[in-house]
């Protein structure tokens, strides 16, 4: 296993600025890093910078990887939108294994980002308050069977809502095979999601051109969208530890 993160550092990793589409008003203002990523007791932590900015940024690793098994732990504050990134290009584009810990997010799936935009995910997950209106834990809603891209397994929301862990740690593992990626990822060792992206036909995606564009290994990368409220609540943290990596 190679450590990718030596909990006193940065090392081995840059941020880099999540720039908006040039006919979004603060397009210039994003050009600017607004990520705030700091190292606390072996704990990396990102969020807005300032929060409540509504700006968004990235962290990637300085090395770039192909086929391998990657292991993290996680703890999102609620509401963010994040995720763990692989085979990403240095604009961004890549492979999302989605954190979306937020109304309508998914969480273990994969989304398409910049490469057609694909949403792989069975069900999304709203949030369960108690009578304070405090978000205590999550619902889950089937997304509409039109609306869904086959995969070769997905665990039941029954399945994931009994491993997850709401308002604590969780431990991801990420496989990533092929020059068409098959992607399996397990949350606190239970399997969530294999999917072939190689089999994957439509919602605009051509795996022929991601091929080409994304090369045969990419970066490791964490963001945090733009945005505000549900997509990233004012003062919300997203925070990973044991981050390692074995490659295949």
């Amino acid at each position: 296993m190679t450590v990718l993160f030596d909990g006193k550092s940065l090392k081995g990793w840059h941020p880099m600025a999540r720039v908006l589409p040039k006919h979004f008003p603060n397009y210039k203002e994003s050009l600017v890093d607004h990520a705030k990523w700091t190292v606390k007791d072996g704990v990396l932590s990102g969020g807005q910078n300032p929060p409540g900015c509504g700006l968004g940024g990235w962290l990637l690793t300085d090395k770039k990887y192909g086929d391998f098994e990657l292991h993290v732990d996680t703890k999102p504050d609620w509401s963010i939108d994040t995720g763990i990134y692989i085979r990403t290009t240095d604009a961004g584009e890549g492979f999302q294994v989605l954190l979306d810990h937020r109304d309508g997010g998914a969480i273990g799936y994969i989304y398409g980002k910049n490469i057609g935009s694909f949403h792989a995910r069975p069900y999304e997950f709203w949030p369960k308050r108690n009578s304070n209106g405090t978000v205590v834990g999550l619902i889950p809603k089937a997304v509409a069977v039109k609306d869904r891209i086959p995969m070769n397994y997905a665990a039941s929301s029954d399945t994931f809502l009994k491993t997850w862990i709401f308002g604590g740690w969780n431990t991801f593992k990420i496989r990533c095979v092929g020059k068409y990626p098959v992607i399996t990822t397990w949350i606190n060792g239970v399997k969530i999601c294999e999917f072939d992206t190689g089999t994957l036909k439509g919602h605009r995606y051509d795996r022929e051109k991601t091929a080409k564009l994304l090369g045969r290994s990419g970066r490791i990368a964490f963001e945090f969208h733009d945005g505000t409220g549900v997509r990233w609540a004012k003062g919300a943290l997203c925070r990973w530890r044991n981050i390692l990596l074995r490659e295949l």
